[in-house]
């Protein structure tokens, strides 16, 4: 992801940040959306197996985007990307009106957990470039949308080959970050105690060295190497000198930050990542390791991990 250490000193004061989840069933067009949106350009892609996550920059806001795969069996672990969400697009085949009830169910389930009772909705009505595209006034009425009474929602008929219609989504999702106070925990402007790491950063520093057949997902057990350090370099904890970790993905035995890193990691593979304070260990710290934090920005953690080897549940 480029200079990952680079981008750490960048200043990021007076920009604003919006967690963004994007979920649907499968092919609806997510990733192809993710990256018209990241690259301006269509990209050949494969049913997403985990997730993608990007950012997105757009009228001085950063989306952090996480494209979460839809197929029936992936839909279970939706829930574990729903903490810190404040935005959710939810996106529709416009075209597919076999499951459209289906996508119903899906949304419902989700909007009933406690983690996105203050998530704003954006519905993206896809593929209105189909000739038997359902429009966004019948994608409402088939997904219930008038009944979400008491959250914030918006529909944008979209066609994620062209483009069209996706900015226009982005700019709504803006203004409700705009108008939501309180929305986005920050110090004031100028302020020499506000972290700048914002988003979950994970750069491969050495690719595995055979083709990666099982990538880790949740469920799967994991023996990992790792040293922990704040971004100065100081380390405050390692297993270097000790026996290796061992978890199970899925539990929450880690910070959500080192989990989320270790999602899609291949046995052999090197990564280096920087977790903010929010998927690390918040304001109040870890002390006397991790000092705690007056403001509401934190201390980040800085994390090198190795995957020494996995292995799946049983069926």
């Amino acid at each position: 992801m480029g200079n990952i250490f680079g981008n750490l000193l960048k200043s990021l004061i007076g920009k604003k940040e919006m967690r963004i989840l994007m979920v649907g069933l499968d092919a609806a067009g997510k990733t192809t959306i993710l990256y018209k949106l990241k690259l301006g350009e269509i990209v050949t892609t494969i049913p997403t197996i985990g997730f993608n996550v990007e950012t997105v920059e757009y009228k001085n806001i950063s989306f952090t985007v996480w494209d979460v795969g839809g197929q029936d069996k992936i839909r279970p672990l939706w829930r574990h990307y729903f903490q810190n969400t404040q935005g959710l697009i939810f996106v529709v085949d416009s075209n597919d009106r076999e499951r459209v009830n289906e996508a119903r169910e899906e949304l419902m389930r989700m909007l009933a957990e406690d983690e996105l009772r203050d998530a704003v909705l954006l519905v993206f009505a896809n593929k209105q470039d189909l000739p038997n595209a359902m429009n966004a006034a019948e994608i409402t009425d088939k997904l219930g949308l008038h009944s979400l009474r008491h959250r914030n929602w918006y529909i944008q008929a979209t066609c994620a080959t062209s483009g069209d219609g996706l900015y226009e989504g982005l700019d709504w999702l803006a203004n409700q970050l705009k108008n939501k106070k309180g929305a986005v925990c920050r110090a004031e402007a100028g302020s020499e105690t506000e972290s700048p790491v914002r988003t979950l950063q994970v750069e491969t520093l050495v690719e595995p060295p055979e083709p990666c057949a099982e990538p880790a997902a949740f469920g799967d057990t994991l023996h990992i190497h790792y040293s922990g350090s704040l971004v100065d370099g100081r380390i405050f904890d390692t297993s270097l000198t000790r026996d290796p970790l061992v978890i199970e993905l899925g539990q929450k035995q880690v910070i959500p930050g080192l989990e989320q890193s270790l999602l899609d990691m291949c046995v052999g593979e090197k990564r280096r990542v920087i977790i903010p304070s929010h998927l690390a260990y918040g304001k109040r710290g870890f002390p006397p390791s991790i000092p705690d934090h007056p403001t509401c920005s934190g201390t980040p953690a800085c994390f090198h991990i190795q995957n020494l080897c996995s292995s799946a549940p049983w069926p």
